[in-house]
């Protein structure tokens, strides 16, 4: 247990206890120096130092190291930086956020009232355990295979990536060469992904070249296989539509044309 202060001196009701109610743990408690209540506030400062590498030293002497961890360009500790990590089959995602505070307005003196310190970008090192295949999802491109990238985070704007223990090779669409207005296209792709769900963003394109909102979205994919379909309306406009599909964690694309033909009522019925 990591603790600042007395422990369990209190009960429910608030009334002092005789002896603390962890009193016997009293020997395996951790206490941090420093000011722990107001480290929020004295971070943007710059003034976190003493709890921030007392709680460093703690954990580490307990074994608790980050699978993914973020430095600044020096190989330093970085402050006001969120790592959420997810795992999705044998992927794994990782986003960094900027951390400023959101209720300065309740920290008191106006010296406390900025959030200066984190309103800039930051120079960036994600440094993971392994080596793996990584991929930078909100831009969609390839970055390699290595197990520490430099990056720039956005005061603002979060920074997501893919590490997989493959490279993905590609992404593959399978649609009809031929379509009638008035009837339905089954479309199916596939990825061959270590992950277990895939996140597929599909544009319809018309034979103007113009996306179709109303046939474009994102769909779910179930260890790389997943589909669509697309209604075609009898108003649509006959010629080549064309459909493009990404897979959102790696960036790969992949497209497919479709002839589609005026509808027509016997052409209807006799399909």
């Amino acid at each position: 247990m990591i603790a600042s202060g007395d422990i369990g001196t209190f009960d429910q009701h608030s009334r002092r206890l005789a002896l603390p109610q962890l009193s016997d743990i009293e020997k395996r408690v951790t206490r941090l120096p420093g000011d722990v209540l107001n480290y929020h506030r004295d971070r943007l400062l710059g003034k976190e130092g003493v709890v921030l590498e007392a709680a460093r030293k703690v954990l580490e002497s307990a074994g608790v190291r980050p699978s993914y961890q973020v430095t600044d360009e020096r190989g330093q500790p970085v402050v006001g930086v969120e790592t959420h990590v997810f795992r999705n089959g044998g992927a794994t995602i990782v986003g960094l956020l900027s951390n400023p505070q959101l209720r300065v307005n309740e920290l008191g003196p106006p010296e406390f009232k900025s959030n200066e310190r984190f309103e800039k970008p930051r120079q960036l090192r994600l440094i993971a355990s392994v080596e793996s295949y990584v991929y930078d999802i909100r831009k969609g491109t390839h970055i390699g295979k290595r197990k520490e990238i430099a990056l720039t985070l956005d005061p603002y704007e979060p920074a997501i990536y893919a590490f997989l223990p493959v490279a993905v090779e590609g992404v593959r669409v399978a649609a009809p060469t031929n379509a009638t207005l008035g009837r339905t296209a089954d479309i199916s792709f596939t990825v061959v992904s270590p992950a277990a769900t895939s996140v597929f963003h599909v544009d319809v394109i018309d034979p103007a070249g113009k996306i179709a909102p109303q046939y474009s979205a994102n769909f779910f994919g179930v260890e790389g296989r997943g589909g669509m379909e697309i209604p075609f309306a009898v108003n649509d406009t006959p010629g080549t539509w064309e459909v493009r599909l990404r897979d959102v964690l790696t960036g790969s694309t992949a497209r497919s044309a479709i002839e589609v033909r005026p509808y027509t009522k016997e052409r209807s019925s006799n399909e």
